[in-house]
């Protein structure tokens, strides 16, 4: 049995395939090697001891940050802990991200979700990655970031009355959410939590304008990083920022010169094609 996760902020997804190619799957809370805790961790893992129906012979874990030494030993030390006699393979989201929307061609990988990152991939591994601040410092475009950005303008007083009042209804008084913010355990999380009331309200001209502008300091960021391969390559997004905005974020994108090819919401899916060719192509080669 092999086990196949992609873990972001919010949540992960997990995909088993068994001996004979069989996948089934499952969807826990978000695993960030910095940012949840020892209780974090196994109480997900018990969760997918109770819905895998055999236990790993390998592990391939793809998470927010994994793609540095520190984060992705911190991952590998709490699979180890459960699953000792897995082998265990931890990359970072980048790469999963990569992997599922590049496939065996090149192109410039990104993902806009909780978090957000690009990355420059050659068919076969990362070659270069845009630097990521995290929330508090990057992370333009993400959903902490619309987050961080919405709270701001609700607090700052720049949001219109009509939304405002909306706000209000489903968030609380501004000092209350401002108070929520700064108690939260996972701070991260509960700033792109504000994403769903930004779908249902992006018709309104502040809130479109707001996005945009997040959204064209990520393109702007990649121009910067990605200079020679941005109007060569393909360019894809994976993550819920990238799909529920969609329209707005190809719109930003052409404003930029930028055509942006593949957008999915997660990458699962493609990762685990491209897990299941590979143990496919190991099988006929024996």
């Amino acid at each position: 049995m092999i086990y196949i996760v992609d873990s972001g902020g919010t949540g992960a997804d997990w995909r088993f395939i068994s001996e004979k190619g069989e996948i089934s799957q499952l969807r826990t809370e978000g695993l960030q090697a910095n940012i949840s805790s020892d209780d974090d961790f196994r109480k997900v893992f018990l969760k997918v001891n109770e819905q895998s129906q055999k236990a790993p012979e390998e592990i391939y874990f793809y998470g927010a940050g994994c793609h540095r030494k520190a984060p992705a030993e911190i991952v590998e030390n709490h699979i180890k802990s459960f699953w000792g006699h897995a082998k265990i393979h931890v990359h970072g989201d980048v790469l999963a991200a990569a992997r599922s929307s590049c496939g065996s061609s090149q192109g410039i990988s990104c993902i806009l979700g909780t978090g957000a990152s690009a990355a420059y991939f050659d068919a076969e591994k990362i070659v270069k990655i845009s630097p990521s601040l995290g929330y508090i410092l990057g992370d333009e475009g993400s959903g902490a970031d619309l987050g961080k950005m919405l709270i701001k303008g609700r607090q700052e007083g720049s949001m219109p009355d009509d939304l405002a009042t909306f706000f209000d209804k489903r968030f609380g008084e501004p000092d209350k959410v401002l108070t929520e913010l700064y108690q939260a355990e996972n701070k991260q999380r509960y700033l792109a939590g504000f994403s769903k009331f930004m779908i249902q309200h992006m018709a309104k001209p502040w809130m479109a304008r707001m996005i945009y502008s997040r959204f064209d300091l990520f393109f702007k960021q990649l121009k910067k990083h990605f200079p020679e391969q941005i109007n060569s390559l393909p360019v894809h997004f994976t993550g819920g920022i990238a799909f529920y905005f969609s329209n707005l974020l190809r719109q930003v994108a052409n404003d930029n010169g930028i055509t942006v090819r593949n957008i999915t919401e997660t990458p699962i899916a493609g990762l685990t094609l491209y897990h299941k060719s590979l143990i496919e192509r190991s099988t006929s080669e024996k």
